[in-house]
């Protein structure tokens, strides 16, 4: 494999006096980069300053042949450490804002100058000299970017409210800039890196420093950097050598009839927080729309609404309260022993290969009150309530595990906050989790345990036999068998509902590639009969123009119809910019 090199860069660390910042500056400059080594020279508090810390590091590159420069201005004046890499280089390649300081406290304690001078180091300081690399960056149509954020900005930390707000801000600005820069080609990324420095070595014990050298952060970093990394926009945790790629995840969610009332949303409130079907990874503000817009024609197309009182609404809502001996685990594990002896189960069976208890009890400090196995390694599997030897064993309170199961408790957390305590082979009881069976809802109470012998799926018939082809002549291009499909689906009368809410025509122009000339256009009639699709041109409702690849992609749901237009939009704004 080829070292990737940074020769003819031109990178700034700030904060390159001591810890991981060091560690950038001395890798970059190994590899070929001009650094420069901006470090106010300041405590961990950010008070005082001196030059000693960036000259010992720019002495260090220079006994090793490199090449840097020092600076030693504080990142809120940007403007004077991008002039630095400009006066001594003449450019701007990388910018690795790493610069920090700490001021924890509870937040009761909290003073202005606390808050103030920890979001004046981070946030603004990540924004001074972004913003003052920028327009160089835009006009050598190049850029690398790497923003430093915390787990405490992911996820809060107690005592660390204002480096907490600091640092999800910075990320925010990440996930601005990518979208503001792809298009000259600057690259921008978050990392969330745990290693042992100044800030962090009155945090983390002794044994763990020891397997949290700054220097395993350097890799991602360098990569990020590089010029052959097209990665842009993301955040990735890391430290002691793991990386994982962190991203938003979004509920399917609940639709509301109009108007709606604060007692409606409490009888929904678990559903509205249900991950456990449909989820969504957004992206964009736009993701979000699809989901609105459906809402909006379902209550559009809906003859009479009538709301059902919130009263109602409560009371479906409520969970079964458990009595006697009975627990609301007992119906959860006889679901996911029918689904097993059914068969659907095989594949779990195959790659997991093990067994596991589940000791229940009916209230924290109580004690256990039934245990039950889950056999996922002979047979069909299988799940039986006794005791035996076992891989791995979970001892969970009744309603902790009900909530496991339906999705409204994440099961690190429940592990996390003592709700849930292992037992046995980790690796093992780490391969165990709710999405593996069915959620205990009343659909699949129903199915797996009522004795019903209803088939997971029904077979549709063959939509190729039951019309004529959309396509009359093979272009080899990718919409032309899903414009077939879609006539198909409407000869065979699975669209009317279409045709009668929509009462439209539209024409899709389809061209093989960007700036080629339309190849096909296909006619989607939803105003006449059962509706049709068929190659041609006439007068219709709306036009959509769009390359094959981008209309497979739609259709795939791999391309948000919302994001393919702002795209356009979007390339628009960039040639204004051009002038600006």
């Amino acid at each position: 494999m080829s070292q990737l090199r940074f020769d003819g860069k031109v990178v700034i660390v700030t904060g390159a006096g001591a810890g991981i910042g060091r560690q950038y500056a001395l890798f970059f400059a190994s590899r070929g980069a001009k650094v420069v080594v901006n470090d106010l020279g300041g405590s961990v508090k950010g008070e005082g300053g001196s030059h000693s810390a960036a000259d010992q590091v720019v002495n260090e590159i220079k006994s090793k042949g490199g090449v840097a420069v020092a600076n030693y201005d504080s990142v809120e004046f940007g403007d004077k450490i991008v002039k630095t890499a400009m006066d001594a280089f003449g450019r701007v390649d990388i910018v690795i804002n790493n610069a920090g300081i700490l001021r924890d406290i509870a937040f009761q304690n909290m003073t202005e100058a606390d808050w103030n001078l920890v979001l004046k180091v981070h946030l603004q300081g990540t924004f001074s000299v972004s913003r003052a690399a920028w327009n160089v960056m835009r006009n050598q149509n190049y850029g690398r970017i790497i923003n430093t954020a915390s787990g405490s900005g992911l996820y809060g930390n107690f005592g660390q409210a204002n480096y907490s707000a600091a640092k999800l801000g910075i990320h925010g600005l990440t996930l601005t800039l990518a979208k503001e820069g792809e298009k000259r080609n600057i690259r921008v990324n978050t990392i969330a890196p745990v290693a042992a420095t100044r800030m962090t070595e009155t945090v983390l014990n002794k044994e763990m420093l020891t397997y949290l050298n700054a220097e395993n952060i350097v890799p991602l970093v360098a990569y990020l950097a590089h010029e052959e990394s097209q990665e842009t926009g993301s955040c990735f945790e890391l430290g002691g050598g793991y990386i994982a790629k962190v991203r938003f995840e979004r509920s399917h969610g609940v639709l509301f009839d109009l108007p709606f009332t604060p007692e409606d949303v409490k009888a929904k409130f678990e559903a509205i927080g249900d991950f456990s079907k449909e989820n969504e990874y957004p992206t964009s503000n736009a993701d979000a729309f699809p989901r609105i817009m459906e809402n909006v024609e379902r209550l559009k197309n809906r003859p009479q609404p009538t709301p059902a009182p919130a009263q109602t609404q409560t009371t479906q809502a409520a969970q079964p309260q458990s009595s006697g001996p009975a627990l609301k685990c007992d119906k959860i594990f006889a679901l996911m022993n029918s689904y097993l002896e059914k068969g659907e189960g095989k594949k779990i069976v195959e790659s997991l290969q093990a067994t596991y208890a589940f000791e229940i009890t009916p209230k924290k400090g109580a004690p256990v009150a039934k245990t039950f196995i889950i056999d996922l390694k002979n047979g069909l599997g299988k799940v039986f309530e006794g005791k035996q030897t076992v891989d791995a064993t979970f001892t969970m309170v009744d309603d902790d595990f009900e909530q496991v199961c339906l999705g409204e408790l994440n099961p690190q957390n429940a592990f996390m906050q003592g709700k849930m305590k292992i037992k046995g082979n980790m690796k093992k009881a780490t391969a165990f989790t709710p999405e593996l069976f069915p959620p205990p809802t009343p659909e699949n109470f129903a199915k797996y345990t009522s004795g019903s012998t209803q088939s997971t799926s029904t077979p549709a018939a063959n939509p190729t036999t039951t019309a004529a082809p959309a396509t009359t002549t093979s272009s080899g291009l990718k919409c032309e068998p899903i414009f077939n499909l879609m006539n198909s689906f409407l000869q065979r009368g699975d669209g009317k509902h279409l045709v009668s809410s929509l009462q439209a025509t539209y024409m899709f122009e389809i061209t093989p590639k960007k700036g080629a000339p339309v190849a096909k256009s296909y006619i989607i009639d939803l105003k006449n009969g059962q509706g049709r699709v068929y190659e041609g041109k006439e007068q219709v409702d709306a036009i959509f123009t769009m390359v094959d690849d981008d209309f497979e992609q739609v259709c795939l749901g791999k391309l948000n119809p919302q994001n393919a237009f702002m795209q356009v939009i979007n390339h628009f704004l960039d040639i204004i910019l051009i002038f600006l």
